[in-house]
């Protein structure tokens, strides 16, 4: 779901919300275009005059709806991040009805997200950490993100985890979701492959779920 459509109301984002056709479709073009200079030259180098002529529209334009390359940077994240809960949310939905049990889920869940977050690593990794209020801020976090996605996994499949912590759960599972990808899609020659890097995520995650009650308190 683009931006435009989300209309989050955030006010550090926008000047004025986008809601005809026509200015939507400015929006996502100046995003598209923010989000290509930003990979290309990194977010201190670019200018909203370098974003407005990529996307093919006036500086006028442009800053019609963002007051600054930081509301830019804002809104781009906060669409790549309602994006991925949406693709998230629709994983889970799927799984709960084509998979038996969270064993053979979870690892489809795993690959799925380390997919999204791999697909965007120019947003969620390198831009965040380049933009000061998105780096400090806990709203567009991969942390976040991977508390949103254990959240829906856990209360799919509660009856089946043999654990009542359901808090001390999502503390676990954000750490290693959180250390393990950072690290390893900034790492430019990791020791693993792919497929042997999710199978240790998954088996990691398996073993903590299906620990005894006692074991994990």
């Amino acid at each position: 779901m683009r931006e435009s459509d989300k209309n989050s109301g955030n006010p550090k984002i926008w000047k004025k919300k986008p809601r005809q056709d026509r200015s939507k479709n400015t929006v996502n073009c100046i995003l598209e275009a923010a989000r290509k200079i930003f990979s290309e030259y990194g977010f201190q180098e670019t200018k909203s005059e370098d974003i407005a002529k990529r996307a093919g529209v006036g500086v006028a334009s442009l800053y019609d709806y963002f007051p600054n390359k930081t509301a830019i940077a804002t809104a781009l994240v906060e669409t790549v991040t309602f994006d991925i809960i949406d693709d998230v949310r629709n994983i889970f939905l799927v799984n709960t009805y084509e998979s038996d049990s969270f064993r053979t889920g979870l690892p489809i869940v795993v690959e799925r997200i380390y997919e999204n977050y791999k697909n965007n690593k120019d947003v969620l990794i390198v831009l965040i950490s380049e933009v000061p209020d998105l780096k400090n801020s806990h709203l567009y976090s991969i942390e976040r993100l991977i508390h949103q996605a254990s959240q829906i996994f856990l209360r799919m499949y509660w009856d089946e985890i043999p654990i009542n912590n359901l808090h001390k759960a999502h503390a676990f599972i954000n750490l290693v979701f959180t250390a393990s990808i950072k690290e390893y899609i900034s790492t430019r020659t990791p020791e693993l492959n792919e497929d042997e890097f999710l199978k240790e995520i998954t088996e990691l995650i398996l073993t903590y779920l299906t620990q005894p009650q006692g074991s994990i308190e």
